[in-house]
């Protein structure tokens, strides 16, 4: 275990947006180093929080007290090809765990865009990809492995009743996570459709757009008459030479489009492994604020927010992103008990910018949007606690397990209206 007691180590998140001055940074490699800083925190009777790759683009990792980074605890525990599941320790990144997968002939059946968080963080804030059948990440885990405030070590499945069903997206607010097992089956390949489209006609069928691939989803920026479309479906043919460049060229024009060089996505038609096609190579830092809305009724939701944010300046030379998911079960999970559409804006990482996001935001709370736990918000526990059916189960089981709150931090403490906790709650 790597120990760093330095009170002018400044930590910072992938984006740049967030940053904290720990009052104890470590490091684990393994489960027992994970222990013992858990213990340390409770000695100095302080918070302690986790980092893995800093992909949340707000201050969830943040603290002044304890900051445990978990990189270094990876790699693949076991697979077990019968049952369809791989164990990860919990600061894999989804890149590793994706490269280990293919090179057994397996995969998972849905991954989102960024390929470098931690398996542990994506899990407990809501990572999700896109497609009407498959739900977020954490509707895929079968079990986890939770470090308690206490030091002990629990193991849970979905005989783990209520505990299971809130540590699938925890927001690091009951422990930290060792492990996590996940549901896999046989590597398979896509074949991923691009192309523009009338924003008009996508408005036309919007009720039936997610049926038209297993795995789709669109952008458009805020004025656009056009949308690109991305369609992916499972084929069984060879990968198309060439498959890797045609992946990356969506990315250099989005690049190009950033920095104000013109030009546009164009169409494309190629078949590359499901893990390729799913995640992005992303060059370029920025800063993104997503929400959740029930899939019914979405349209009038996407039209309502598009609407607020035309005209004004500064506009983004980034797009709306627009994803779908099948309901699952997690207490506070972004798709708890719905179908759900996700509605995604990001901007430079400028501080002239924060208003555009400002303004997205506002306009996604005015129509009963959840926040994506990972992105930047601005949202409270009173602007949102009635908006998640497991909202009240959530903080009961959270109490009974973290009494100490030695996992809660500022950011917490404001999106989950939370009190005391960690130095800085026990100062108020």
């Amino acid at each position: 275990m790597t120990v760093n007691g330095s009170r002018i180590r400044q930590w910072q998140n992938w984006a740049g947006t967030e940053s904290c001055t720990p009052g104890l940074t470590m490091a684990a490699r393994h489960e027992d180093d994970i222990i013992a800083a858990v213990r340390a925190a409770a000695d100095r009777d302080d918070e302690i929080r986790v980092t893995g790759s800093g992909h949340s683009f707000n201050a969830i990792a943040c603290t002044s007290g304890v900051r445990l980074d978990l990189t270094r605890h990876r790699g693949i525990v076991s697979l077990d090809r019968d049952a369809g599941e791989v164990t990860v320790r919990a600061g894999t990144t989804i890149a590793a765990m994706n490269t280990a997968l293919h090179r057994a002939g397996l995969a998972v059946a849905n991954l989102g865009h960024l390929a470098g968080q931690t398996l542990g963080g994506a899990i407990s804030t809501g990572n999700h990809g896109s497609g009407r059948t498959h739900p977020p990440l954490a509707g895929e885990v079968t079990a986890v492995r939770l470090v308690r405030g206490d030091g002990d070590v629990v193991d849970l499945t979905s005989a783990g009743g209520d505990l299971f069903r809130c540590v699938r997206t925890a927001l690091g607010g009951f422990g930290i996570l060792s492990a996590v097992t996940l549901r896999v089956r046989p590597a398979f390949r896509l074949r991923v459709a691009e192309r523009p489209e009338p924003l008009a006609a996508v408005l036309e069928r919007f009720a039936h757009w997610p049926e038209e691939a297993e795995h789709t989803y669109f952008s458009f920026r805020p004025g656009d008459c056009q949308v690109h479309m991305r369609h992916m479906s499972e084929v069984p043919d060879e990968a198309s030479p060439r498959a890797g460049l045609k992946r990356f060229a969506g990315t250099a024009a989005q690049v190009r489009t950033a920095a104000g060089w013109g030009g546009s996505i164009p169409s494309r038609d190629y078949v590359t492994d499901s893990w390729r096609a799913f995640t992005v190579w992303e060059p370029a830092r920025f800063s993104a604020c997503e929400y959740a809305f029930p899939l019914a009724g979405s349209r009038e939701v996407l039209v309502a927010v598009r609407d607020a944010l035309v005209g004004h300046e500064p506009r983004s030379p980034y797009p709306f992103t627009v994803r779908v998911s099948a309901a699952e079960d997690a207490a506070l999970s972004l798709a708890a008990d719905r179908p759900t559409m996700y509605l995604n804006f990001a901007t430079p990482n400028k501080a002239g910018d924060v208003a555009m996001l400002r303004r997205f935001d506002a306009a996604c709370r005015a129509h009963g949007g959840c926040p994506h736990w990972g992105k930047r918000h601005f949202a409270t526990a009173e602007d949102i606690r009635d908006r998640y059916p497991g909202w009240e189960l959530f903080q009961r089981v959270r109490a009974a397990v973290d009494p100490d709150r030695r996992f809660v931090n500022d950011h917490l403490r404001r999106v989950l209206g939370i009190t005391g906790g960690g130095r800085t709650g026990r100062k108020r």
